[in-house]
């Protein structure tokens, strides 16, 4: 009788230990945002040196600015 409730425990726990980490595994993947891995072309902005996303820069000529101010400061160099 004894050993019947010892192996009743151990069944118990293992099952609460597997249903434990299945729940775990869930919840691990679903809080996890999906995101795209695009890798995007990086430039360096003429005036400060700052890189970024080449989307974002604003473009005169060949050079790439971060922003139109330090695209005006540089015209007033020029």
């Amino acid at each position: 009788m004894f050993r019947n409730l010892i192996l009743l425990i151990a069944i118990a726990a293992a099952v609460w230990l597997i249903s434990r980490m299945i729940k775990n595994k869930a919840l691990q993947s679903s809080s996890k945002p999906v995101q795209k891995n695009e890798i995007k072309n990086i430039v360096q902005c003429h005036v400060c040196k700052v890189f970024i996303p080449e989307d974002k820069s604003v473009k005169q000529d060949q050079y790439s600015f971060c922003s139109h101010e330090h695209l005006q400061q540089w015209q007033e160099e020029q």
